[in-house]
């Protein structure tokens, strides 16, 4: 009963014979009031057992089985996993289910799914900063577009390369299974840190207005995506 899980022990008929403190509340019943009745018709708003029933399954198979999926009647996900229960001679006898809210994960899953569509919406807008270039390129003498282009791409580069690698980083940090919702939160909070900051990339290149270059290691120069907006205006006026 000091467990948050949702734990029923139910028979092979799929009748409750048991249950503990937080599903009774879950459920706004009582044991005695569930006792007996099959579980589907206390757990789900249409009262019908479904065809995706880990129970059943548990039963056909002998085996533990886990689902997640979305209960209306308590408005939450859920991920259930139900376990055998043997009599002493190794016979099936019912099962013990355990529902987990996973809520907040399924929460974390959706902010991330939205981060992914601004950061595709942002390598979107960096591929046609890209495509401009090469429209530019087309337009411009071989050898001086060469520079500016090597230029482009070393900024480009230069710029990217750090939030590129946090954002990656942190997407790999997600894939672990093992990782919290609180970390989750973190790593996701990252990711569009990360993501900001390669869309104001983008946007600078998208804006760039003045060929001034600066030095960089290896002999080398790049355009300056940092020159203030004035002071471009400024130098091209001249």
């Amino acid at each position: 009963n000091a467990v948050p899980d949702l734990i029923a022990i139910l028979d092979d008929q799929h009748r409750i014979i048991k249950m503990n403190a937080a599903m009774e509340t879950a459920l706004c019943a009582s044991t005695d009031a569930c006792q007996g009745r099959q579980c589907f018709n206390c757990m789900h708003t249409d009262g019908l057992m479904h065809d995706s029933c880990p129970h059943s399954r548990m039963l056909a198979t002998g085996e533990v089985h886990t689902i997640e999926y979305f209960e209306p009647k308590l408005k939450r996900w859920l991920q259930v996993r139900v376990s055998p229960l043997r009599d002493a001679s190794g016979a099936i006898m019912g099962g013990v289910h355990v529902a987990t809210d996973i809520n907040s994960h399924k929460e974390l899953e959706d902010r991330l799914a939205r981060r992914n569509t601004a950061l595709q919406e942002s390598v979107a807008s960096l591929e046609t900063a890209n495509q401009r270039i090469v429209e530019q390129q087309k337009q411009l003498i071989k050898e001086e577009r060469l520079k500016v282009l090597l230029q482009m791409a070393g900024a480009t580069a230069h710029e990217m390369n750090q939030p590129l690698m946090a954002l990656l980083g942190n997407i790999e940090l997600l894939q672990h299974n093992r990782s919290t919702a609180e970390q989750k939160a973190t790593h996701i909070q990252r990711i569009g840190e990360a993501g900001g900051k390669l869309a104001e990339i983008v946007r600078k290149i998208q804006n760039l207005r003045h060929d001034e270059v600066r030095p960089y290691p290896g002999g080398v120069t790049i355009l300056d995506l940092h020159l203030p907006k004035g002071d471009s205006e400024g130098r091209q006026a001249s």
